[in-house]
């Protein structure tokens, strides 16, 4: 199964890259330039407003019943845990009637935390739970997608009794539009691909499927979202989202990432 680099290695490099525009400039004709807009082209999906929930924490829990997809429920809301890329897992592993004894530890590949689209038949990713003595153990969502991921525990072998619990510590939401944004000011101010990046200054900003003020409207954008324009027409602007949806709006509401 291919698997994506993983988002901290992807830090790593556009860090590196911000560094080495410091140290040495980015002249007009270098290969740099092209490298730096290649990494904002991979930056620029993040670059998104979060939610303002998005980085608190996250307890969940699954109860072993023997099925062979266990479904993981968020402790409060009672819906569906859904992981993104980057998020952080702590697990324990108990028995569900507290009066047993303690929890012996599962061999090695027993239960898996699968992620899917929607279809735990269809998983993206097998990530193996092998908790330790005391039925405590780690894991990090690899891949690279700021996609939420529908999360299952697999119990191939049909374990029963077992109680997880899960606290996810989320990735900082905002970390994508600061690289973004970091990387970006660091190009000159006359740089073609600086000014290809903007924001939005109006919010709910109607963006439609034509340059016409009845055009069909796509969606509404948010105020200080990072946008791309690809073309500029009268009064309209074409403009595509970290989400990569097109569309037109009205050019006075684009302005420059200060």
């Amino acid at each position: 199964m291919h698997q994506t680099a993983p988002r901290h290695l992807f830090l790593i490099v556009a860090l590196l890259l911000t560094w080495s525009i410091d140290a040495v400039g980015i002249p007009v004709s270098s290969p740099r330039k092209k490298a730096i807009f290649t990494t904002l082209e991979k930056l620029f999906p993040f670059a998104v407003h979060p939610n303002k929930d998005a980085a608190s924490i996250q307890t969940s829990s699954a109860s072993l019943s023997g099925t062979k997809h266990e479904t993981i429920l968020l402790k409060k809301a009672q819906v569906p845990l859904r992981l993104h890329s980057g998020d952080r897992l702590t697990y324990t592993l108990s028995h569900s009637d507290k009066k047993s004894a303690p929890h012996k530890p599962l061999p090695a590949g027993t239960l898996f935390l699968t992620l899917s689209s929607e279809s735990p038949s269809k998983p993206l990713m097998y990530l193996p739970l092998n908790p330790n003595a005391n039925g405590r153990g780690f894991l990090k969502v690899p891949g690279f997608s700021n996609t939420s991921m529908l999360a299952h525990i697999e119990n191939p072998d049909g374990v029963k009794d077992i109680q997880i619990e899960i606290v996810n510590h989320p990735l900082n939401p905002d970390w994508g539009r600061v690289m973004f944004r970091t990387l970006l000011k660091k190009l000159p101010d006359t740089s073609p691909t600086r000014a290809s990046f903007r924001r939005t200054s109006g919010n709910r900003l109607r963006m439609r499927e034509i340059p016409n003020a009845k055009g069909k409207i796509i969606t509404l954008v948010r105020r200080h979202a990072y946008v791309q324009v690809l073309e500029s027409r009268e009064e309209w602007t074409r403009i595509r989202l970290p989400n990569a949806k097109k569309g037109w709006v009205s050019g006075k509401f684009i302005e420059e990432i200060p």
